[in-house]
Formats: C-alpha cells, structure tokens, sequence
C-alpha cells in the first residue's frame, strides 16, 4: 500500500512541477528573522522521497530548487510588505539567500521548505539557485 502512495506523491509532484515550470511561482522567502516578503521564482526540479529516520518512524521528504532571481518584495509597500527586505545580488551583503531561510511555497500555503547547501548562483551572481527540504514524518499513520 505504501508504493501505492509513494507514485501517487510522485505523480502529483511531476505535475505541480510542470505547472510551476510553466507559469512561475510567487513564493514567500523569509530570511534569517525578518518577516517574510512575496517574491518570484521559477521551480526547477523537484523530488520526493520516503525513508525510515534513526527512531524508526517514517519521513516524507520533498526537495525543490528554485531559480530565485535578485529583485526587490513583489507588492512592496501594500499588503503589509515594507519593501526593506528583497533579495540582493550575491556579494555578502545581509540580503543575500542563506543556509536555513524559509521559504513558503505555494505562498499563503503554510507549506514550508528549508533552504540547504549548496547555494548556488548564476548570471554573475543575480540569480540564485536554491535547494530546499521539506520534511515530515508520519507516525500511527498521522502527520506530526
């Protein structure tokens, strides 16, 4: 029954991504403790996996990369967004994408993804590609 599950997740992430690679996404990025701020992005690949953790409960695990271009919060100063926070392009400056930012995707979803390494970037440092994790673990059948 869980390989049943396990293509299903598959088949649904493939085409989640063949939308997203379409149309672009419009994620929410939050960086290090800052509010989090819209912006847009393409998604590139997307994987899903399920393994057993070291307490022998099973994970769900969804990696994306994102092509996350330099731009400043989309909507900025409506809806909350003061515009103080976008993303910059890459010269070590506070503003650039780090290891453990959050990243909302679809944005409003409460669906969120872990930024890990390695960070990329491309076009002399004004896009950045992105890798982040999503994990959860199932117990007794539940979400925890």
């Amino acid at each position: 029954m869980s390989n049943f599950f396990d293509q299903l997740g598959r088949d649904l992430g493939r085409t989640e991504l063949e939308v997203a690679k379409a149309i672009g996404v419009l994620i929410g990025l939050q960086h290090r403790q800052q509010l989090q701020v819209p912006l847009y992005a393409q998604v590139i690949d997307q994987q899903h996996d399920s393994l057993y953790n070291s307490l022998g409960r099973l994970s769900q695990t969804a990696s994306t990369t994102f092509f996350i271009p330099a731009q400043a919060p989309a909507f900025s100063g409506v809806s909350g967004f003061s515009g103080a926070q976008g993303v910059s392009a890459c010269s070590g400056t506070a503003k650039s994408i780090t290891n453990g930012d959050r990243i909302e995707w679809p944005i409003g979803s409460g669906r969120y993804f872990w930024v890990d390494t390695p960070i990329r970037t491309t076009h002399n440092g004004y896009v950045y590609e992105v890798v982040a994790q999503e994990i959860k673990t199932l117990r007794g059948g539940e979400k925890s």
